[in-house]
């Protein structure tokens, strides 16, 4: 056979292969990524609706079920601590799904992709039977739909759970007892931003509150409050396919930044609250405000449900006594945006003569940025620079002799590994002395 045939039909299964992976590609979905934002137990046939927080490739599968976890104090994937005696719904997409993509499911069918519902001996049924006196609740999931019985190993990945009241149901997940039809326990390892108990006797209810101007963390600690649901007890309550707009805020709320300045040393403090996927804060300042420069970097926590206070301290940079500072907040995907500016003061005599700018390098460079600010105590024109380790040891010195007449100087660290050092300066005598840390990421 010719080469050029060969090639050609080399060729031509590469690009077969490609579409076929494609078509059967999966996206992988963790808690965060889905939120449930509404039921009818009283529709026929029953109905739900569900939100995705992130991009859905084609092919990808989501399940929903109205089975419960047992307990107490168990995770999802507990040994025996899964009811697998009801429906299962299983949901493909046939389209990719932008983030604030809304699906909604009546039966056997949705407004986009396609869905079947299984009994839980597998066989096929019309839909998921929500109780509609006594209360229910549904899990969306991914993974495999474990085996029939009362008391199995759930071995994929929880994403989100919903229960409600009735009429005449429980007041709240399940804290002790036998686990029934429509009762279920909250599994230890299922977050309070992605599970919600619907009361006020509701048979049906969905979000009501904002689909736009919010960040994904701000609509799913919305969605997780069930006093922002409209409800119904009798009839239905009718279910949006309205997208949310997902833009490109940051996921965190900054809800307060100031510095201080003490005897040479600024501090900064800010508080958070709804973070998620962060990448952290890089510390930037400025003589002018105007041009900044990053001089640190803190890591984000990554705390959801819970306020955070952050503090960084460093050496002011400038000889001036007007210094400015802000924080650059950077999320995982790079989306960037910026507190306010905060102004320093110091006295001129209580600022520090060398810095460090930036006060990092990451793993695998060696070299860092010293810098002269203001001038040097008098009769000094040399300094002896020492690279020291956490616990004193000295792993790189050199000597500056034009200390007094250059304003800035490459170090060579030394250093190999991560964690945080210092940068010693002295001068010949040893009677002035100035350290800077630094950390190596």
């Amino acid at each position: 056979m010719p080469r050029k045939t060969i090639a050609r039909i080399s060729c031509i299964f590469f690009i077969e292969c490609l579409i076929l992976f494609k078509a059967h590609a999966q996206t992988i979905l963790l808690q965060g990524d889905v939120s449930l934002i509404g039921f009818n137990a009283n529709a026929t046939p029953k109905n739900y609706a569900f939100v995705v927080w992130k991009t859905v490739q084609i092919g990808t599968v989501i399940k929903i079920t109205d089975n419960a976890f047992n307990g107490p104090g168990l995770t999802s994937t507990s040994t025996n601590g899964y009811r697998n005696s009801e429906q299962t719904a299983v949901w493909t997409a046939n389209a990719e799904l932008a983030p604030g993509s809304v699906i909604s499911i009546s039966g056997n069918t949705a407004n986009t992709g396609t869905v079947q519902t299984y009994n839980a001996n597998g066989a096929t049924t019309t839909t998921i039977l929500l109780g509609t006196s006594t209360g229910d609740q549904l899990f969306i999931f991914q993974g495999n739909t474990p085996a029939s019985g009362a008391a199995v190993t759930f071995t994929g990945t929880l994403l989100f759970g919903m229960g409600y009241q009735s009429t005449s149901g429980e007041a709240g997940w399940l804290s002790s007892g036998a686990t029934a039809s429509n009762t279920s326990y909250r599994p230890t390892d299922l977050k309070d931003s992605n599970h919600v108990y619907v009361l006020g006797n509701a048979n049906g209810g969905q979000y009501n509150g904002d689909r736009t101007g919010m960040t994904i963390a701000q609509y799913r600690a919305a969605i997780a409050d069930y006093t922002k649901w409209t409800l119904a007890t009798a009839g239905t309550v009718p279910l949006s396919s309205t997208s949310f707009g997902v833009g490109s805020a940051l996921p965190l709320n900054l809800l307060s930044f100031s510095a201080s300045s003490q005897n040479g040393k600024a501090k900064l403090q800010w508080k958070t609250a709804m973070e998620e996927n962060v990448k952290g804060f890089y510390i930037e300042t400025s003589a002018d405000a105007s041009r900044f420069e990053t001089i640190g970097f803190v890591n984000a926590k990554n705390q959801l449900n819970y306020e955070q206070l952050y503090a960084y301290e460093f050496t002011l940079p400038v000889a001036q006594q007007v210094s400015f500072c802000r924080l650059r907040m950077v999320d995982m995907d790079g989306t960037t945006t910026y507190s306010k500016t905060v102004k320093l003061e110091a006295e001129r005599s209580a600022v520090a003569a060398f810095g460090l700018y930036p006060n990092y390098i990451e793993r695998g460079q060696s070299e860092i940025n010293l810098k002269r600010m203001q001038p040097l105590p008098a009769g000094i024109k040399a300094v002896n620079v020492k690279v020291l380790s956490g616990d004193g040891r000295v792993i790189k010195q050199q000597m500056i002799t034009d200390a007094s007449s250059s304003t800035s100087w490459k170090i060579n660290t030394g250093v190999t590994g991560t964690g945080r050092y210092l940068v010693q300066i002295s001068d010949a005598n040893g009677k002035w002395t100035e350290s800077i840390s630094f950390m190596v990421r």
